[in-house]
């Protein structure tokens, strides 16, 4: 089996994010937490900033690498858990996750299977990230109704932050949700309606 297929590749959920990336008005440099097979990525790139590519499987590191080459002296690459390897910096504009999000007890899948509520990884991005979000950035956050949404908006309101939907889709057995989180007191900088 190639690269190509261990990793997560782009589905309704990652176009969903997608659109909200592509709406939201930001600049700077940007972060693609759980990049998979670098969809998300290539789109960050096209806004013309820096990009911090990470991932815990290194397959989907190489698969991102890639598929980025003629971008590779803006993209960083990082095999790692969520933000655990990056200091908090002003420099964040935007940090952009399709976590996995779906109810497993016993995960056989970490690109999708997020847990036994399916909102764990969510969870602990989000304390990752807060410390990034004081400093001015935003987060893109894909949910399935399928896992613990409630879970993850009162994490967010725990943590002084605010969660507005940026926009939804309906598959035949979940509806996912793009939400921006950021600080209480920060405008969002939407362009649009998704």
């Amino acid at each position: 089996m190639g690269a190509r297929e261990m990793v997560y590749e782009a589905s309704e959920d990652t176009w969903l994010l997608e659109d909200a990336l592509l709406k939201l008005d930001w600049s700077g440099l940007a972060v693609d937490v759980g990049c998979g097979g670098g969809y998300i990525t290539l789109t960050l790139l096209k806004r013309g900033g820096e990009v911090v590519a990470i991932d815990v499987s290194e397959e989907a590191a190489r698969v991102t690498a890639g598929r980025s080459a003629q971008s590779a002296w803006r993209l960083h690459i990082i095999v790692c858990d969520g933000l655990a390897a990056l200091r908090p910096t002003g420099r964040v504009s935007v940090i952009a996750c399709n976590p996995p999000y779906l109810p497993a007890e016993e995960p056989a899948d970490r690109a999708v299977d997020g847990g036994p509520s399916g909102a764990e990884f969510s969870l602990q991005l989000i304390s990752q990230a807060r410390p990034f979000l004081e400093k001015g950035a935003r987060l893109v956050l894909i949910t399935s109704s399928r896992g613990r949404e409630d879970a993850i908006l009162e994490a967010c309101e725990n943590n002084c932050l605010r969660a507005e939907v940026l926009g939804s889709r309906r598959l035949f057995f979940e509806e996912l949700h793009c939400y921006l989180v950021l600080r209480r007191d920060t405008r969002s900088g939407q362009v649009g309606d998704l």
